[in-house]
């Protein structure tokens, strides 16, 4: 699946997610499984982000980005360090590709937020992510709306339209 069409797959889960969740149908553990493909494909999306525009731009993964996090290989980064990674190349990145594909602050406190969220859901469900029912809503619903506002960045819009070879063109 190419990246324009992971994004697009994302979108209209996104949009079936959150009706699901506004009109109530999903409850209990569907919630914390509508949350779990959201934040899991929205963090598979920004690493596949990354390999694109690195692929478009002719950078090497290993030269700009491996020494940083001891050698790590990009599938094993976290989704904060992939974040971290999009914003050391993005002034390099949008140089080379002639687009803005910058992660500035309302970006990244977005970002941030969702890596939050994430981390909550992965690693404290049932304390930090959902006390409760109306906790649990409360957080999917605005997992799903971050993640919805963010596909809509330049980054996102970069993506879908970059092929590869077609870097440096503009």
């Amino acid at each position: 699946m190419s990246v324009n069409e992971s994004i697009q797959a994302l979108r209209l889960n996104l949009t079936r997610w959150s009706r699901e969740v506004s009109t109530g149908d999903a409850r209990g553990t569907l919630l914390y499984g509508i949350a779990g493909k959201a934040a899991g494909g929205f963090e598979n999306l920004l690493r596949d982000c990354l390999l694109h525009f690195l692929k478009v731009s002719g950078l090497a993964y290993e030269s700009e980005l491996a020494p940083t996090f001891s050698g790590k290989s990009l599938e094993k980064l976290t989704l904060g360090e992939v974040v971290q990674s999009l914003d050391m190349v993005g002034g390099k990145l949008s140089r080379l590709l002639g687009r803005d594909l910058l992660v500035r602050r309302p970006h990244k406190s977005r970002l941030g937020e969702i890596t939050a969220l994430r981390n909550k859901l992965h690693h404290h469900p049932g304390d930090k992510f959902a006390k409760d029912e109306a906790m649990l809503i409360a957080n999917t619903s605005r997992l799903l709306l971050l993640i919805r506002e963010e596909l809509s960045e330049p980054l996102f819009q970069g993506a879908a339209e970059e092929k590869v070879g077609e870097g440096q063109r503009r």
